[in-house]
């Protein structure tokens, strides 16, 4: 259809299952020799696959592994898109163990939790001034999720609410 630009390639990250990914030479040679610009990853759902919760618990966070995650990322040339999905331990929740539908969720403590990742990243630059975190997906699949999906649209848009602005009171410059 047209010319490609070979600086706008973004990928996912290797995947939940790949425990071994955050911090690896490897795979940061391969993001930055290919000049992948963007990587989607999903920090809370790698933890929960390879038992190194993120936020094991209300107002506390698991930033080793956060801050592998993301510097292999950003040592590599690149930037994450983080994928907001999934449950880390310290944010009640009820979702189904049959279909994975969300029964409840506690959005207040889930935002609390994505404002501290935008605190220490974007205005505390506790890893440096150039590595803020910029792009957001707001669940993946909402409807389908293996992680717990939304039972309706209502409960998706609370979710968003709740934790978008939660987000958007650290830094209003995320997208």
């Amino acid at each position: 259809a047209g010319t490609v630009n070979p600086l706008t390639w973004g990928v996912g990250s290797p995947d939940k299952y790949m425990a071994n990914w955050p911090g690896n030479a490897t795979v940061k040679q391969r993001i930055s020799d290919a000049k992948i610009k963007l990587v989607r990853v999903g920090p809370t759902q790698w933890g929960m696959y390879n038992n190194s919760d993120v936020y094991p618990a209300h107002n506390n966070w698991n930033w080793a592994t956060i801050d592998s995650i993301l510097n292999t990322i950003w040592d590599a040339g690149a930037q994450p898109l983080i994928v907001v999905c999934g449950f880390p331990g310290g944010v009640a929740k009820n979702v189904d163990a049959t279909s994975h539908a969300i029964l409840s969720a506690d959005w207040t403590e889930y935002g609390v939790f994505m404002a501290g990742l935008i605190q220490r990243y974007n205005v505390d630059h506790v890893l440096g001034t150039a590595k803020s975190l910029k792009y957001f997906e707001m669940w993946n699949e909402p409807t389908i999720e293996g992680d717990g999906h939304f039972v309706s649209q209502a409960d998706y848009k609370a979710f968003f609410q709740t934790v978008g602005a939660a987000m958007k009171a650290k830094d209003a410059t995320i997208k």
